[in-house]
């Protein structure tokens, strides 16, 4: 999770960066020129003049209401289940980390260094982005050879990881119940691995966003002609004689 740094009141108003104006202004536009031309042509369209009173965006108000309090409460479940999950791939690397420095006798820095790979390739592959950078100056040439052509490399470091794991068990005595505990640390970066990439690849329901989108934009494009007639100019009264009185 990307974490910036909170500006003051005045800026948070303006700010650019992290907004969503930038990939709304060709429907804002839109709709600005739509509600021009309402108010150019009073609200007549093909010589038919288009009235609209506060029912239907009351109806309509309410199922907005409804979609976009579900769309926003199921944003923050995924936002607040991956805020979870990247905890436990975070707990779980230090978990790794620490037994295999303490009490493991292989090679220390290699198995540090796989753990801090597959974190970056994760982060990766989540982002869409090349992983090469990082892998090139963590890993040895035999398992970046290995991982060339890979579509999920941080699997194939979890398997190198494991598989170093072997090795020590067979090669240098490591405790069974030592083995046992660093490889639950490596089933939970797998697990934290897995749910990230659900969460990545498995969107909202498409259905659910065009009924939101639809709603949307109906709401938007009849806004104008209800609002001309609620706000617009009325004919203003006739303003009241003058009463003479005769004094007797």
């Amino acid at each position: 999770m990307i974490v910036r740094p909170r500006p003051n009141w005045w800026r948070l108003l303006f700010i650019w960066h992290g907004s969503i104006l930038n990939k709304i202004l060709p429907q804002l536009g839109v709709i600005l020129v739509l509600s021009v031309l309402v108010v150019h042509f009073h609200g007549e369209l093909l010589s038919y003049k288009i009235t609209l009173t506060a029912v239907p965006f009351s109806l309509v108000g309410v199922a907005l209401a409804i979609f976009l309090g579900f769309r926003n409460s199921a944003s923050y479940d995924r936002y607040w289940e991956a805020r979870k999950l990247w905890g436990k791939l975070l707990t779980d690397s230090r978990n790794a980390t620490r037994q295999y420095i303490a009490f493991a006798p292989g090679d220390t820095r290699r198995f540090v260094l796989g753990v801090a790979a597959f974190v970056h390739a994760v982060r990766h592959q989540l982002r869409n982005s090349s992983p090469d950078a990082d892998l090139q100056r963590l890993l040895p040439a035999e398992v970046l050879q290995d991982l060339r052509g890979r579509r999920t490399p941080a699997l194939r470091i979890l398997m190198a990881l494991a598989e170093q794991l072997r090795r020590d068990r067979t090669e240098s005595d490591m405790p069974p119940i030592l083995a046992a505990e660093l490889d639950r640390s490596l089933a939970g970066l797998n697990d934290a691995f897995g749910g990230c990439e659900r969460i990545a690849s498995t969107p909202l329901p498409f259905t659910y966003s065009v009924i939101l989108h639809r709603t949307v934009y109906v709401y938007c494009m009849m806004l104008p002609f209800g609002l001309l007639e609620m706000l617009g100019d009325r004919e203003l009264p006739d303003p009241p004689r003058p009463v003479h009185y005769l004094l007797a």
